[in-house]
């Protein structure tokens, strides 16, 4: 199962860790239209794959300062 965890905050006043969630949806274009309905200065969409008892978080896209998605790169 996959699942896409969208955390956003503000520039001037982030919140931090689990305070800047906000909500977890089925497919990565849901998480990145929302972004449409609640503007935010920055924002990651982490995915989330669970399997067998095995749970892998990665990052998949971000913003910043309010410009567009782009991919993130990891060091894998």
């Amino acid at each position: 199962m996959e699942r896409y965890l969208l955390f956003m905050d503000n520039e001037y006043y982030p919140l931090g860790g689990w305070d800047d969630f906000q909500g977890g949806f089925a497919t990565i274009e849901e998480a990145k239209n929302y972004k449409a309905s609640e503007p935010k200065d920055n924002g990651h969409i982490i995915k989330v794959t669970v399997s067998k008892g095995a749970i892998e978080f990665n990052p998949v896209e971000a913003f910043f300062n309010g410009g567009p998605w782009e991919p993130v790169e990891t060091d894998d």
